[in-house]
C-alpha cells in the first residue's frame, strides 16, 4: 500500500491543473476495495487526509498482526498443528 501511495503522489506531480476533488477520486480509485469503503465510511474529504487515513490502517494491520498469538491444536493422530488468531 505504501508503494501504491508513493506511486501516485510522483504520478500526480505530473499532472497539471487537477482539482482536488479529482486527485481525491482517482486515488481513491486505485485503492482495495475495503480500503476505498473504509475511507467513504471516515467521509474523508482530501487526498492529504485520505493519505493519512489510508497509513492509519497500515500501522493498525501491522499491528494487529504482530500481536497475533500462536496455538497449538492437538490433532486425533497424536500430531500437532499450529494455528494463528
Amino acid at each position: 500500500m505504501i508503494h501504491y501511495i508513493e506511486g501516485y503522489s510522483t504520478l500526480m506531480l505530473k499532472i497539471p491543473n487537477m482539482t482536488e476533488k479529482n486527485h481525491l477520486l482517482f486515488f481513491m480509485d486505485g485503492l482495495q476495495r475495503c480500503t476505498e469503503l473504509e475511507l467513504k465510511r471516515r467521509n474523508v474529504e482530501g487526498l492529504a487526509s485520505a493519505i493519512v487515513e489510508v497509513e492509519s490502517l497500515i500501522e493498525f494491520q501491522h499491528d494487529t498482526n504482530k500481536d497475533k498469538q500462536r496455538m497449538i491444536v492437538p490433532t486425533n493422530l497424536g500430531e500437532t498443528n499450529h494455528i494463528t488468531r
